[in-house]
């Protein structure tokens, strides 16, 4: 399964909402959390970001874990 819908699949699953969308692009939202995922055409996470109020983590290019990082946010 292709890595994009795996996580969409988790973020539906916990009850997030799928805000935005695109090629490259996914933006979920669940009350005033977002998590956005960046992926490469090839379909690897490139970037990572989440926010909440005035908080924001991300996981960069170079990390190893972005998929488990991304994952533990949406299980948060």
């Amino acid at each position: 399964m292709v890595l994009r819908n795996i996580i969409g699949r988790i973020a539906l699953e916990r009850g997030w909402e799928l805000s935005l969308s695109s090629s490259v692009l996914q933006q979920y939202s669940k009350g005033d959390t977002t998590i956005k995922v960046r992926y490469l055409h090839t379909g690897a996470i490139w970037h990572a970001e989440w926010y909440r109020g005035g908080t924001r983590r991300d996981v960069g290019s170079q990390d190893p874990n972005k998929r488990d990082v991304v994952i533990a946010w949406l299980e948060e």
